[in-house]
């Protein structure tokens, strides 16, 4: 079928325990995607659930140019401001775990439009947090519903692109979050400017409003279960899958596949974040910016980001159509290996040029590798292509916590700032060491499509 993975990429654990369930039963599920289903609009789709996916990053990045704003307002510290950032990530990468087990069994659209209006209503609430310990709580809440929409999106890819071209769909679906950091500082410290920052947070429940009801009226669903008879399953056999498909992205990150590359995925995502974060208070303390200009800062991160997700995409489809599914590792080496040096840079720059410049590369080799991740793990799982997401969501937003809590408190003392991008340089260089390793044992030769 047109699922059916190749010899080189089948899993090392099964599909779903045979305790479970019966072995007769489809390994993936019981439903097949038709591909050709959706031909036609696939393209209107991909745009639409891109745009949804924008709302997650922008959400972080808008906030981040009024921190020194928020600490003012609310007679507070920066470390507690921090921690309404670090708590963010951290919901970012536990609640895809629920999402992905819902949205895998029961389809798509629903989940999508819930996600955006919780996002809505708890946007509203922190625009009127009364002290940062109603904001922290206000910013975990509204991560909640926004860590829906990376996961499901991903499930929406796969269930209209067939492996051969899913690549560069997920690159241009992956690009949409990366233009998180290229807007969402801009238009949050021009926001924090002109009406203050909490206009920042009213402005993104404006958004969120906007995208929950063109999901909800424009949005077909396309889980297979739509356009498929009912599922074969008896009643319990359907309980116990529901409860299996929750703990499915803990149980796939045993699969050593999976497991190195969302590490060598979550370690450049966590020095981003470490650096994101740090941005604003670095570039107000030491070069005196306002709001309005640290915004204008993340520029060169997020064009470069667009670049490298454009790039990244349509080269892991081009080397997976000659040399097999597995070859699609191939830009996920290049870029975790060639992040991990850029990272190294902000050891030795300290001049305003320098450090953009930095931040430029940063933006690029992270979004560089991402789709060929995530379009070699879903091929390989099609029938969890929320779940295997849930689970590098999980290491790359965890990690991204650990980073946002860590980084800001070593920044500034002496060599911190070494160690703390050093340690995570030699993380990234031992991540493509596994993934390597994948790719030899399962290399093809040349040929002019996948099978």
């Amino acid at each position: 079928t047109a699922l059916d993975v190749v010899d080189d990429t089948t899993p090392l654990i099964s599909k779903r325990p045979s305790t479970e369930l019966d072995e007769d039963k489809p390994e993936d599920g019981p439903y097949r995607a038709d591909f050709t289903r959706f031909e036609s609009n696939r393209h209107w789709i991909l745009f639409l659930v891109s745009l949804t996916s924008f709302v997650g990053p922008i959400s972080v990045t808008l906030f981040l140019p009024s921190i020194p704003r928020v600490v003012v307002d609310l007679e507070t510290t920066e470390a507690k401001v921090d921690l309404a950032v670090a708590l963010y990530m951290l919901m970012l990468g536990t609640a895809p775990v629920v999402w992905a087990a819902v949205s895998d069994r029961y389809g798509r659209k629903f989940l999508l439009a819930t996600g955006l209006g919780i996002h809505a209503v708890t946007s509203v609430a922190c625009g009127f947090s009364w002290n940062v310990e109603a904001l922290i709580c206000f910013r975990v809440l509204q991560s909640i519903g926004v860590s829906s929409l990376l996961v499901v999106g991903a499930g929406v890819v796969a269930d209209i692109y067939p492996p051969e071209v899913r690549g560069n769909a997920l690159g241009w679906f992956t690009m949409a979050p990366a233009v998180g950091p290229l807007f969402g500082p801009l238009m949050g410290g021009a926001v924090a400017e002109l009406l203050g920052w909490r206009w920042i947070f009213w402005g993104s429940a404006i958004l969120g409003a906007f995208f929950c009801c063109t999901s909800a009226f424009l949005l077909p669903e396309t889980h297979p279960r739509s356009y498929q008879p009912a599922t074969p399953y008896t009643e319990e056999e359907d309980r116990k899958w529901s409860l299996i498909t929750v703990i499915r992205p803990f149980q796939l990150l045993l699969d050593p596949r999976v497991a190195a590359m969302s590490l060598g995925n979550g370690f450049c995502q966590s020095t981003t974040l470490g650096v994101l974060v740090i941005f604003p208070i670095t570039l107000s303390s030491t070069f005196n910016l306002d709001a309005m200009y640290i915004g204008l800062c993340y520029l060169p991160y997020g064009l470069c980001a667009l670049v490298g997700s454009s790039l990244g995409g349509r080269l892991s489809d081009l080397v997976a159509n000659k040399y097999g599914p597995s070859a699609r590792l191939l830009t996920a080496i290049c870029g975790i290996f060639c992040y991990g040096l850029s990272g190294l840079l902000f050891i030795f720059v300290d001049t305003f040029a320098l450090i953009l410049t930095a931040t430029g590369l940063l933006g690029f080799f992270f979004c560089f590798q991402r789709p060929g991740v995530y379009s070699f793990l879903i091929q390989n799982y099609p029938g969890d292509s929320s779940g295997v997401s849930a689970s590098v969501l999980f290491i790359q937003y965890t990690l991204g916590f650990l980073a946002t809590m860590i980084g800001p408190q070593v920044w500034n003392t002496p060599d911190g700032k070494f160690w703390f991008f050093m340690a995570y340089a030699i993380a990234t260089f031992l991540s493509t060491i596994p993934i390597g390793y994948f790719v030899k044992q399962s290399w093809k030769v040349p040929h002019h499509g996948q099978d």
